[in-house]
């Protein structure tokens, strides 16, 4: 059936990716997603290996250059936010298996220097839930809601003064867990993963919605994210994955922009720009890769009848 499909669409490479693999959701995640198990992504893996070969990245490129032809389906797979889970846990089940990967980072939390607005809510909303009834009341009438979660949850980038007051209300260090917990990837295990043969990208440099800033800002996010990965990495290769999604980006931004590959979060899908490759988010809940990989292609296939499989800007 999938043989199928991929002929009948014709989309034979496709770029799956991820956020984490983990067997114990870390609290920084856990009020935010569900993290895939290791036999999960295992189980995910070989689904990928039965239909499609790995491609690394002059593949890509080499896929690129010949007007997007292939003769045999591919993937690329990619992991976004550069957590520390990726070195410890899916390197050595890639390496096992002999799958390439693009590893792409924030520039700002590399080290554990900072962390992600969202997964601060992640740890205040686990604090939260650790309170008694009277403290909750409490932090209800502070914010001024009756549903802790949802109002955590909606909070943006541009409300980081908001998150971290909070934090100090229910004194939450958040130094004290980067330093403690160490989520994020170091220069050293980065190093090692590119020696492994892996590549590392930029990812901006600390995770904003780029609808929700200006143009000069997701310049800034994106040259200066590219410039401190090819600084630590000495690679001449030059990819983006964007933080969240690309929608609300306007077309000057991308003829703008000083990136060889640049990755979106659409599914299958095609783009006017021909350096956009759009990737398949593979952490719907309880969702196998067979799942997910089948719906983006009959997707693919209902997009097809009203003319909306290309992202136009």
């Amino acid at each position: 059936m999938l043989k199928t499909l991929i002929k009948l669409t014709g989309q034979k490479v496709i770029f799956p990716f991820y956020h984490i693999v983990s067997d114990d959701t870390p609290v920084h995640i856990r009020n935010l997603y569900r993290a895939k198990s290791q036999k999960e992504f295992i189980e995910d893996l070989d689904f990928l290996l039965q239909y499609y070969q790995p491609m690394d990245l002059s593949y890509v490129k080499s896929y690129l250059n010949q007007d997007k032809k292939r003769t045999k389906p591919g993937f690329y797979l990619s992991f976004d936010d550069g957590l520390s889970e990726m070195y410890h846990v899916v390197r050595p089940i890639l390496i096992s298996k002999g799958i390439p990967a693009a590893f792409f980072c924030n520039t700002a939390f590399i080290d554990n220097k900072d962390m992600f607005f969202r997964y601060k809510i992640s740890i205040l909303i686990e604090e939260i839930h650790k309170l008694q009834p009277s403290a909750v009341k409490n932090i209800e009438a502070l914010l001024q809601t009756q549903d802790i979660k949802s109002y955590l949850l909606s909070l943006k980038y541009g409300n980081i003064n908001t998150i971290n007051s909070l934090a100090n209300t229910l004194n939450v260090r958040f130094d004290e867990y980067l330093k403690q917990v160490q989520p994020y990837l170091t220069t050293s295990q980065l190093a090692e993963m590119k020696n492994d043969g892996f590549n590392i990208g930029a990812h901006s440099i600390d995770h904003p919605y780029f609808a929700d800033i200006n143009e000069s800002e997701q310049l800034r996010q994106t040259s200066v994210s590219l410039d401190e990965i090819q600084e630590l990495t000495h690679s001449q290769d030059r990819i983006f994955a964007f933080p969240f999604t690309e929608y609300g980006v306007s077309s000057s931004f991308f003829k703008s922009v000083s990136a060889d590959m640049i990755f979106g979060t659409a599914g299958i899908k095609k783009d006017i720009d021909s350096r956009v490759l759009h990737r398949i988010p593979m952490e719907e809940s309880r969702k196998t890769a067979s799942q997910i990989i089948y719906k983006q292609y009959l997707y693919f296939m209902v997009k097809a009848f009203f003319n909306k499989n290309m992202r136009k800007r």
